[in-house]
């Protein structure tokens, strides 16, 4: 099981040529909550980020990520329906995560995911700094998928609406 927070930030290596390729700013989850590729940026005065599909990636490593297939990065990710970690729309860092009655359980600020499978497994939620300090943040692992509203994360099982 790894967190998201493990994988942002890491550095992409082409496998064969060992050419660095850029850094993990994102994790792109599709609508079945399994991971679909990464957002990728270069350094360099002009900055620019670039889609890595999930099936170019060969090794994913704690501080370096290994790829086969640059050839199929793209400037646009086929994003319809995608949700990113940190970016776009509506990232999934900073939803709160509440009940059906309305409970809030907390904001996600970390996805777990099974890393052989790319499924979410779980979120690291957080109730403010001052009590994540005091008490530190709580870790949810759902029996079923939490369901993605527009705005929130959904705290029931996906089978029971």
């Amino acid at each position: 099981m790894r967190k998201s927070q493990e994988v942002l930030g890491a550095t992409v290596i082409h496998q064969e040529t060992n050419k660095v390729l850029g850094v993990v700013t994102d994790l792109l989850f599709n609508s079945e909550q399994v991971l679909a590729g990464l957002l990728l940026e270069r350094g360099g005065w002009l900055r620019f980020r670039r889609y890595i599909p999930i099936e170019c990636i060969v090794e994913l490593g704690f501080e370096t990520i290994r790829v086969h297939c640059e050839e199929k990065f793209s400037k646009q990710a086929p994003i319809l329906g995608w949700t990113g970690v940190v970016t776009g729309v509506n990232p999934l860092r900073g939803r709160p995560i509440e009940t059906a009655n309305g409970l809030q359980l907390g904001e996600v600020m970390n996805v777990y995911f099974l890393e052989n499978l790319g499924t979410i497994v779980g979120y690291e939620l957080s109730d403010g700094w001052w009590n994540d300090l005091l008490h530190g943040r709580k870790k949810v692992i759902p029996d079923q998928p939490y369901i993605w509203k527009q705005m929130t994360v959904l705290a029931t099982c996906a089978d029971s609406t």
